[in-house]
């Protein structure tokens, strides 16, 4: 089952993130960064000094206040060129349909993970194209997709 964070469930830019903290949502930033082509270390979940770095190098890149955290301006930097489409934060899961799991098809399809036409229902196509970008990202395989960032995001 490929589970999605409820509205419930802390996501990245719920909180300042900053040098010294030890978080899931410090992954989540790693995995966007690695994604933005600006960090290339294994995503810890630690906001280390080559975090700090990546960040320190987006905030320059995007006209931004560079002080290395991640607080609401840089959150929205971050995912201001993103592909989602998905507005919501909804748990998607294997067997339902809805227009949530249509969009989530779409983005993986664009990224060429969903070879299919997209039709909302989430079933085994789908769960091996999720699983398929989670590998090729260096992502757990089995996280599941972070709707309120438009990432995917490893559940705990």
């Amino acid at each position: 089952m490929i589970v999605l964070p409820t509205i419930s469930q802390a996501a990245l830019g719920d909180k300042l993130l900053k040098e010294g903290m030890i978080d899931p949502d410090v992954k989540e930033l790693q995995d966007v960064l690695r994604q933005k082509g600006i960090f290339s270390a294994t995503s810890t979940g630690y906001f280390g000094s080559i975090t700090k770095d990546s960040v320190l190098s987006f905030q320059r890149s995007h006209s931004l206040t560079a002080d290395g955290m991640v607080g609401p301006n840089t959150y929205q930097a971050l995912i201001a060129n993103s592909t989602s489409a998905v507005a919501s934060s909804t748990l998607l899961k294997y067997g339902m349909t809805s227009n949530e799991v249509e969009k989530v098809q779409q983005l993986l399809k664009e990224k060429g993970y969903f070879n299919a036409t997209p039709t909302g229902y989430f079933g085994t196509i789908t769960q091996t194209a999720v699983m398929n970008f989670q590998r090729d990202h260096g992502l757990a395989v089995g996280c599941g997709w972070n709707s309120r960032s438009g990432y995917f995001k490893c559940l705990k």
